[in-house]
């Protein structure tokens, strides 16, 4: 169960496992300092709320990307159409 931490303090990034875990985290981050900021830190002003937007649309395209490419990679594999897979 541990070594699933190890993309996180040792990450291989050449692998697309590595990259959806880390744009997964980023994501979250970014959605829980949009929530801290919409509870704590008052009302935004429209140029703020412009370029929060647009870093939000990239961290979402860029994490729905990442986690296409990874189960994109998986289902090419042919040793997962067999009986050898689990």
């Amino acid at each position: 169960m541990w070594r699933s931490f190890e993309v996180l303090y040792r990450p291989n990034f050449t692998s697309l496992l590595a990259w959806a875990t880390w744009l997964t985290f980023i994501y979250l981050g970014y959605i829980m300092l949009i929530l801290f900021m919409e509870i704590f830190a008052g009302p935004i002003t429209d140029e703020r709320k412009r370029i929060i937007g647009g870093i939000g649309i990239f961290l979402g395209i860029a994490f729905s990307g990442g986690n296409g490419a990874e189960f994109g990679a998986l289902i090419s594999s042919p040793y997962w159409h067999s009986t050898l897979s689990p």
